[in-house]
């Protein structure tokens, strides 16, 4: 809930120039998370590396953000009752390269 609280960020005047910087209106409202996420961007584009790589695991681009998608996706499909039956015969991945090819396999990625 918090995080999806809405503020104004034209009252912190550097927080304003950064957000003209890139082409976000100061005058608009928008949420904590929103502002979160802008601030790190600006860290990462300041060469932040952790920051960085904050930023791209969060979004979903890191290998190992991939990675947890293709767990949590394999996850789901051998919860699913209608796959049950079809998983039970199948052993599922146990090592990383298993699960990496069994999330190219569901389109998660092509890594």
């Amino acid at each position: 809930m918090i995080l999806e609280t809405q503020f104004e960020p034209k009252r912190n005047k550097d927080f304003k120039k950064f957000l003209e910087q890139i082409g976000i209106d100061p005058n608009d409202k928008m949420t904590v998370l929103n502002g979160i996420m802008a601030v790190f961007a600006g860290k990462a584009l300041d060469g932040d590396i952790v920051a960085a790589k904050f930023l791209l695991d969060v979004a979903g681009y890191s290998l190992s953000a991939k990675e947890r998608l293709a767990k949590i996706k394999l996850l789901e499909r051998m919860a699913n009752p209608e796959d049950a039956e079809a998983l039970a015969k199948v052993k599922p991945p146990i090592n990383l390269d298993e699960i990496d090819e069994e999330a190219r396999k569901l389109g998660i990625y092509d890594g």
